[in-house]
């Protein structure tokens, strides 16, 4: 089974800051079309922070990682779940109190957005740091790391240029 986290945590990332940016300027120019909008991107962010969290999980299991990226990782599980909550939420306030954000709480869904963008950018950052940086989740590191040609920890140490030199960048190799 391939590794599918890497492609579907886009999406909830680019949904969620355009639902939040509607959401503004909805509040902002008084657009219910861009509120509605909004309405509309919180339920496929919320399927979309859905299939990441759980496609993560399955990578978790599945994929290779150093061992020094454990706390890190740790973290960047917590900040999905948090994103998969405050979407939840969102999704609930937007539906259930509809009418009270209609009438004057249409700062809220605003406000539970801008806190789904924090936990959601923390996340997307430490989920970088651990592939670009550790490597984690790419098949050259695990090789590497397996042949001892790399120690495990030395891979964040790793240098470009002493791949250039090693020809991994050549495609004429």
């Amino acid at each position: 089974m391939s590794n599918i986290h890497p492609v579907l945590v886009h999406f909830p990332i680019a949904l969620i800051i355009v639902m939040f940016i509607l959401d503004l300027l909805g509040l902002l120019f008084k657009r219910d079309r861009l509120k509605q909008s909004a309405f509309i991107l919180t339920w496929f962010a919320l399927a979309g922070a859905a299939a990441a969290v759980v496609s993560g999980l399955i990578a978790e299991d599945i994929g290779w990682r150093p061992a020094s990226v454990g706390e890190m990782l740790e973290t960047h599980e917590l900040m999905g779940f948090l994103t998969l909550g405050f979407m939840a939420l969102l999704a609930v306030v937007r539906t259930v109190f509809r009418e009270k954000i209609e009438s004057g709480l249409g700062w809220l869904p605003a406000v539970i957005g801008g806190l789904a963008i924090i936990f959601v950018a923390y996340g997307g950052y430490l989920g970088g740091e651990m592939v670009y940086t550790y490597g984690s989740g790419v098949k050259a590191a695990e090789t590497a790391s397996r042949n001892d040609s790399i120690p495990e920890d030395k891979l964040k140490t790793q240098e470009r240029s002493d791949k250039r030199d090693n020809h991994e960048f050549n495609d004429s190799d």
